[in-house]
């Protein structure tokens, strides 16, 4: 075991000036936040003697609502709200770059909720630097690492799945209606034109009423960008009034006040429960005044597309890190002159591509507990290091809806087909997904009569799987 502090020296970033979209020969890369999450909008800078990030360095996110978050394996200039962290030279042979990002990636709700500011939070040093890390000898590091590379490889293969539908929305989006926003500028219809604006109920604040009523209500970190996430809901005591002035009823919209600058416009329209839910000053809900005219869905798209954005940030006020929209400058919206029919046929492509997504939402958050289950067995020595949690990583990949998937991986590696057909035949899985796919991944192969056969066991008195 050895502490943070004793592995690394931390070194924060600088900020940054110039800053480019395309690299050049004479550029290097700068890493903003954004790259410790997806990795896909790179930025470059030609600043190249600030603090630069090696590919051993572990980055972590300083400040602002994603502090705590963990990058490795890239190399650049990072920003001043990021920082170093450089693995001392006394523990160089002794420790991978790659298992020590791993495990301080696990630790994201750590430092959230050690993290120290009032409004912008900041990771706490101290809290930081007394992690205790568990270090074992460099090849189980290395095995470690193996393992949670082959599960982070289903993660991004999700994501970047999900990435390409918001891409062929966008396109879509384009193709219908680029000519009416080129045409922005002629158009003297604004948002409060064609909808009601209310930004909602303030916490804290104070009634003389005594009748309070606990009603469940919507936070900022509820409205996500097209859809609501509602794992997570808390209530708050209203009066009667107020319930009936700050209900959400469907196909309202709700968008965000404010926050990190990219996410200005962020939201989605309300498809749950009428008059159950309020929701907080710090949101604003959008209530269309004829659906006949306009279509909710398109409207949120259009608020959140970068023509949406690039109107928001010119209008927000910003100080560090943080940029906010009042009801006034929501209200001044231009809204583009597009057919209602059109608008109707984005709807069905909008939704289409919605739905498509909620279900690969739904399976990364089933690969993200895989993930992090693993990671947790990692750190704390309950991993099995064996190929047993490689076959788990590859059964995962498989759809259940495909009647044939790859199982290139599986049939070219006999440890991987025996633990299989034994793990089959004693039903050994940790989870009835699992299992399933399994099952699902056998029967093909049964199909295939290549690999995999059943044969009657006369011991149990059943049919069992055996390799051919």
């Amino acid at each position: 075991m050895a502490l943070v502090k004793d592995i690394f020296r931390i070194s924060k970033g600088k900020k940054v000036s110039n800053v480019f979209d395309k690299p050049n020969s004479a550029y290097v890369r700068y890493i903003q936040i954004e790259d410790l999450r997806h990795n896909n909008n790179l930025k470059y800078t030609n600043e190249s003697e600030l603090v630069s990030a090696k590919e051993s360095d572990v980055i972590i996110a300083w400040d602002g609502a994603y502090a705590g978050t963990i990058g490795f394996g890239i190399s650049g200039i990072i920003g001043s709200t990021l920082a170093r962290l450089t693995i001392k030279d006394e523990f160089k042979e002794r420790c991978s770059g790659k298992y020590l990002g791993y495990f301080l990636s696990g630790k994201f709700s750590y430092f959230q909720n050690t993290a120290t500011g009032a409004t912008i939070p900041h990771v706490s040093k101290n809290a930081l630097e007394s992690l205790d890390i568990s270090i074992p000898d460099i090849e189980t590091q290395n095995k470690i690492v193996a393992i949670l590379d082959k599960a982070s490889v289903l993660v991004q293969k999700r994501r970047q799945t999900i990435d390409l539908l918001d891409e062929l929305l966008r396109a879509q989006f384009l193709e219908m209606f680029q000519p009416d926003l080129l045409k922005i500028n002629k158009v003297s219809t604004k948002l409060s034109d064609i909808a009601t604006i209310f930004s909602g109920l303030t916490k804290g604040r104070k009634t003389n009423e005594k009748d309070l009523l606990e009603v469940p209500y919507l936070r900022v970190a509820n409205a996500q960008d097209g859809y609501f996430d509602l794992r997570e809901i808390k209530n708050i005591k209203a009066t009667r009034r107020e319930i009936e002035q700050y209900h959400i009823i469907n196909r309202d919209i709700l968008i965000t006040e404010g926050g990190d600058p990219d996410k200005l416009g962020r939201g989605a329209v309300w498809e749950g429960e009428e008059n159950k839910f309020i929701y907080q000053n710090h949101l604003y809900r959008i209530r269309l005044l004829n659906e006949k005219e306009y279509s909710a869905y398109w409207l949120i798209y259009l608020l959140g597309s970068s023509y949406g954005k690039y109107y928001f940030l010119r209008q927000a006020k910003q100080t560090t890190g943080i940029a906010t929209i009042n009801k006034s400058q929501v209200s001044n919206f231009p809204i583009p002159d597009s057919p209602f029919l059109l608008q109707e046929a984005f709807e069905k492509k909008y939704l289409s591509v919605r739905q498509l997504q909620r279900k690969l939402k739904d399976a990364l958050y089933e690969i993200n507990s895989f993930f992090n289950s693993i990671m947790q067995r990692a750190f704390s020595g309950k991993l099995n290091l064996n190929v047993s949690i490689e076959l788990d990583a590859l059964l995962k990949e498989i759809d259940l809806q495909k009647p044939e998937n790859d199982l290139f991986s599986i049939t070219t590696n006999e440890t991987y087909l025996l633990i299989l057909v034994n793990r089959l035949n004693n039903q050994e899985f940790e989870s009835q997904d699992l299992y399933d796919k399994a099952k699902h991944a056998a029967f093909q192969l049964l199909k295939e009569e290549e690999r995999l056969a059943q044969a009657y066991d006369e011991q149990t008195q059943r049919l069992k799987l055996v390799l051919q």
